[in-house]
Formats: C-alpha cells, structure tokens, sequence
C-alpha cells in the first residue's frame, strides 16, 4: 500500500498512480500490427474487440440475485429464473422451486452467454477507439474490472478503452480507491 501524501490533491495522486502503471499510448501501434504485413491476428486475439453479453441481459430485465451466497438469474418482468445448469428458462415466483437454479459461483461470462443465447438475446461487440501499455499489475485489476485487457502483444500488457482523460477512466478511477487508498 501506498503512502499518501496529503500535501498533494487527489487529482494529483492519482495522475501519479497513472504515470507508475500506464506507460505509453500504443493505438497507432495495434493499428500498424492490424494493417501491416504479417500474421498478427494470435498478438491481438482479445484486444481488439470483445462480445459484452451482460449490457444486453440487463437491459432486456434479467438480474442476479444472490441469497446465502448463492446465485441467480432472475426477470422481474417475466417472471423468469434463468437454470444455468441445464440451460433453460422455468417459470418462477422466486419460491421454493427456485432452488434448484441456484448456483455456488458468481455468474461467469459464459452463464451471462448461455442465458442470452437461450433467450435469442444478442450480444453487444465493444471495440475500444485507443490502446495503452499498462503494468503486469494494473493489467490484473483492469480485467478484474472488466476492460479489455491483453497481457501478451509481444510481451506487452495493452488496454484497450474508449477514450478520454486518463485521470477520469472509472475503472482507473475504482482500482486507484479500492487497491491503493483503500
């Protein structure tokens, strides 16, 4: 953990957290690798763009709801309760009926999938506009987060994001308070 000094705004701490873990912007470079000669397409796998399948499941009126540290998928609207294991839709009034659809784990990306999937739900494709080159580190929290991370374009840890300052990225934003102010 960090010593903050508190001679220095928050701004500023955290533009000093930036500067420690996010060292150079690399979009013309995935663009050079994108366009140029040669197979990079193993190099880029992951980075380029990524299948969000959660945005589409919530708008469309799914949510999780956990009890007793067990998960479930559950439509308010339609009175649905999603049965991730054996991938299919029950009617529900969350009840005693309901407990066969629990599970043990937080809800993966392949469950979020497999529910839309059964639902004819389509997934949204996020493409980021700009690339940088972060630390082992921050890459780690960054996917944790949910950003498009690759921790190996030729040995490089690369964030894909959409754009904009730095210091304003929610997600830069959210690891700087939970790992280093805590």
């Amino acid at each position: 953990m960090t010593t903050l000094n508190p001679d220095i705004t928050y701004i500023d701490q955290l533009k000093d957290f930036i500067q420690k873990h996010v060292s150079n912007r690399a979009t013309t470079l995935i663009e050079k690798l994108q366009t140029g000669e040669g197979n990079h397409s193993k190099a880029l796998e992951g980075i380029l763009y990524r299948d969000n399948w959660v945005t589409p499941a919530i708008e469309d009126g799914w949510e999780v709801l956990e009890a007793a540290g067990c998960y479930l998928f559950w439509n308010a609207e339609s009175k649905l309760t999603f049965d991730v294991e054996n991938n299919k839709v029950i009617e529900s009034a969350l009840n005693e009926w309901d407990n066969e659809c629990y599970q043990e784990n937080a809800p993966t990306e392949e469950d979020w999938y497999l529910l839309c999937e059964n639902q004819g739900i389509d997934c949204y494709t996020e493409e980021p506009l700009e690339y940088w080159i972060v630390s082992d580190w921050l890459a780690i929290f960054l996917e944790k987060s949910g950003e498009i991370v690759s921790s190996d374009v030729y040995g490089l840890c690369v964030w894909g994001r959409d754009g904009g300052e730095l210091h304003m990225d929610n997600a830069i934003r959210q690891i700087y308070q939970d790992q280093v102010r805590g």
